[in-house]
């Protein structure tokens, strides 16, 4: 004699769901007693019984953000030490993160509460690159990258450089150019005519008496007015 078993007595049926699923599960039911249920119905529930598993873990991939900054001194990007705030970093982020929700977290990790030893996040300009020192595109999402490249495990770096506004004074700064030093020939010049002037036994007294401040602010002023009409030929 059969006995009829109301779904909502069977083990492992949640009440909450749609009248259809429902459905679905009291014909696996009828089937384990007639052996009459749809093909359909049997495989739509191991259908759902995998994505229960899998759906969180397909949502998202682990990925790994290190960050280089720029040095002024060598002319370069070097990576950031974790002793000074850097090193790398594992996330789990979403499969449709792109570059800026990249650079975004970045900032987060590296610069808590927009600061850092380098200085503020405010004080930088700043971009995301692959494990290769690349270039990412902007519509380009984790996901896409993984399927690309098929890495395990992909890593991004923030490259940070400080604006030209901040960095000057920096002990990072680049040395100055030898356009900014003075010209060394002046300085000899200059120092010739200094010493005429305060050695009397280089001239006779009419002569050293001729070298007063003046005359020697006037060579000085000859000098360098010949000496730009050079560079401007030049």
């Amino acid at each position: 004699m059969d006995i009829a078993v109301p779904c909502a007595r069977i083990p492992g049926v949640n009440m909450k769901k749609s009248e259809k699923e429902m459905d679905d599960y009291c014909e696996v039911i009828e089937f384990l007693r007639n052996g009459n249920a749809s093909d359909e119905s049997i495989q739509k529930i191991g259908e759902e019984k995998l994505k229960g598993n899998d759906n969180a873990k397909k949502q998202e991939r682990k990925i790994e953000i290190g960050w280089f900054d720029y040095d002024y001194r060598s002319s370069e990007y070097r990576q950031v030490r974790t002793l000074n705030g850097g090193g790398v970093r594992y996330i789990n982020a979403p499969k449709t993160w792109m570059q800026d929700d990249i650079l975004q977290h970045g900032k987060k990790v590296f610069f808590l509460n927009g600061k850092s030893k380098r200085g503020n996040v405010t004080d930088f300009q700043f971009e995301v690159r692959n494990f290769m020192g690349g270039r990412m595109d902007n519509d380009c999402t984790i996901g896409d990258l993984y399927t690309l490249t098929g890495s395990k495990l992909l890593r991004f770096y923030i490259y940070s450089k400080k604006l030209p506004t901040t960095a000057v004074g920096c002990s990072e700064m680049e040395s100055p150019s030898d356009d900014s030093l003075p010209d060394h020939k002046l300085l000899q010049v200059n120092k010739q005519v200094a010493n005429l002037s305060s050695d009397p036994s280089n001239e006779s007294p009419s002569k050293t008496s001729s070298l007063t401040p003046q005359t020697v602010q006037l060579r000085v002023q000859e000098f360098m007015k010949t000496r730009t009409q050079q560079l401007q030929k030049c």
